[in-house]
């Protein structure tokens, strides 16, 4: 119910207000007062750190307090009695932090609003679920062989087995690996990543993704003083391809691919590193894993499809790149390329000089992935992804551009750059104009971009309707605005809505990107590395 502190209007006024103007009548509705406070709306949860969650509501006016209960396993009912409840908090408490909930677990939380003159409001709620509870520790290279892995998990916590997969290899601990908070799974793959889930009968107590070890007797071995990366390619056939390459430094001038090739550093924590060379694919495409590319300052991409063909997946994982004077990637051959991934790498100081990031100039590609990585003191006067208009040699494509949960820094920081300078499409002359058929999508987030007055594109051709989410611009006003030119007149056409926040990274001079703004890490944005 609500009711009118002024409302004169009697007959005779409301006669005469057929002849006067609507404003006269909005004039005599001078203020609403309503019988009580309104609910709390605008209501925010969002998991933190697994099991803790932060609340957040639109103030409302003349509240003075308000009221939250918390209800586990509920989905919205507010059966049964809350497991939490705050009361007398007030606006400078928004947000508000609960801790230390129960993992995996569902909860609702209810909230309502005081203040002086009438009565509380009525309850409003949100729904949530927790992350599983991260119980299990990491698994470490210490912790692997080609064919086991060992599992440790926090003390005095009530777990019962394990769970990996692929494979639904289930494991139920014994009362000596629950006292000792440890146990090994045997029978394992080589070089193959699992996920590996602590459960508590059917509860997710903690994931852990891990890769196993590779034995030597399945690979073709490349060391210091024995044999070279590219005697190795060279040796490497359709059924016997795996190379893993041991710790060391290999200078070399360039790499030749001819072949489909999977090449492994042997250890995580000591990466071998190949200096001064690039590869050149002739034909061949490569799958690579803890290594270290360095250009050393290299004139080259640090890939170059040289040879016409149609090649397989490009797939580059938890790699440091860096020293190249161009770009990352280039194509400029017509060439049909089925995936280009990379993976969890930290990438800088490839400078694009004469040349883009990301650069494909007469070839194609299906699918783009470029997920979970770092770019700094990289690509500062020239586009992230380049992406020339081939689309007539290559009528089938479709491709799909995803650039997603990485953090960048500096990239294409010239008003006149973009992230994305992508012609991917065709178009047709109509009598009122051209009709642009786009034949590419392009996905964008959970990315932290920072510290560029780059747009995100300027370019007509350039899918005007990406997907946007979730994306953190700092200090970079212009790196969600797609901006084009119509007939000489300059309008913005698409602006992502993403945070502005610092993400207060911990010590960028020195490649330390680890957020410590609690806001954007809540936010779960950028390469999670560093959250």
């Amino acid at each position: 119910m609500k009711k009118f502190s002024k409302y004169t209007i009697g007959l005779g006024l409301a006669l005469a207000a057929l002849t006067t103007a609507c404003s006269k009548q909005d004039d005599e509705l001078t203020g609403v007062e309503y019988a009580r406070f309104f609910a709390p709306f605008g209501l925010e949860a969002k998991v933190n750190n697994n099991i803790n969650v932060r609340l957040s509501w639109t103030p409302i006016e003349g509240a003075t307090s308000y009221d939250i209960e918390i209800f586990q396993d509920d989905s919205l009912t507010f059966a049964g009695t809350a497991v939490r409840t705050y009361t007398g908090l007030t606006n400078e408490d928004i947000p508000y932090d609960v801790k230390d909930l129960v993992g995996d677990t569902k909860y609702s939380a209810r909230f309502k609003a005081h203040g002086e003159g009438r009565p509380e409001s009525k309850w409003n709620g949100v729904y949530f679920k927790t992350d599983p509870e991260q119980l299990l520790s990491k698994v470490t290279e210490d912790d692997l062989t080609y064919s086991s892995a060992t599992f440790t998990w926090k003390t005095n916590k009530q777990v019962t087995g394990i769970v990996l997969t692929p494979g639904d290899i289930r494991h139920t601990f014994t009362p000596e690996e629950l006292k000792a908070c440890t146990a090994t799974v045997g029978q394992l793959q080589g070089n193959t990543k699992y996920t590996a889930r602590l459960v508590n009968g059917d509860k997710n107590c903690g994931e852990q993704s891990f890769t196993t070890l590779i034995d030597p007797a399945t690979a073709i071995l490349v060391s210091e003083g024995g044999k070279s990366l590219q005697d190795a390619i060279n040796e490497a056939t359709a059924d016997f391809n795996l190379i893993l390459v041991r710790a060391g430094t290999y200078e070399l001038t360039g790499i030749d691919v001819d072949k489909d090739v999977r090449i492994v550093g042997e250890r995580i924590n000591n990466r071998p590193v190949i200096k001064g060379g690039n590869f050149s694919l002739n034909g061949g495409s490569v799958e690579m894993r803890n290594v270290i590319l360095d250009g050393d300052g290299s004139k080259n991409h640090a890939f170059d499809y040289k040879k016409e063909a149609t090649y397989t997946a490009l797939h580059v994982e938890n790699c440091e790149i860096k020293n190249f004077d161009k770009g990352l990637f280039y194509i400029n051959t017509a060439s049909l390329v089925e995936s280009i991934t990379f993976d969890n790498c930290i990438i800088h100081d490839v400078k694009c000089n004469g040349a883009d990031f990301m650069d494909s100039r007469k070839g194609a590609y299906n699918a783009l992935n470029f997920i979970n990585n770092t770019v700094y003191n990289s690509c500062a006067e020239r586009d992230f992804v380049r992406y020339d208009n081939t689309a007539k040699a290559f009528p089938d494509v479709m491709s799909k551009i995803n650039v997603s949960n990485n953090t960048l820094v500096g990239i294409s920081n010239n008003a006149s750059k973009r992230i994305m300078y992508v012609r991917f499409a065709l178009e047709e002359k109509e009598e009122n104009g051209v009709k642009t058929t786009f034949k590419h999508s392009i996905k964008f987030t959970n990315n932290i971009v920072a510290n560029t007055v780059g747009y995100f594109s300027k370019q007509s051709q350039t899918n005007s309707a990406p997907t946007f989410s979730n994306n953190n611009y700092y200090n970079a006003a212009n790196a969600g605005t797609i901006e084009l030119t119509v007939e000489g007149v300059t309008q913005i056409v698409a602006k992502d809505g993403g945070k502005t926040l610092d993400p207060k990274f911990k010590d960028a001079d020195k490649g330390d990107f680890t957020v410590t703004n609690e806001n954007v890490k809540i936010n779960k944005v950028g390469a999670p590395r560093w959250l």
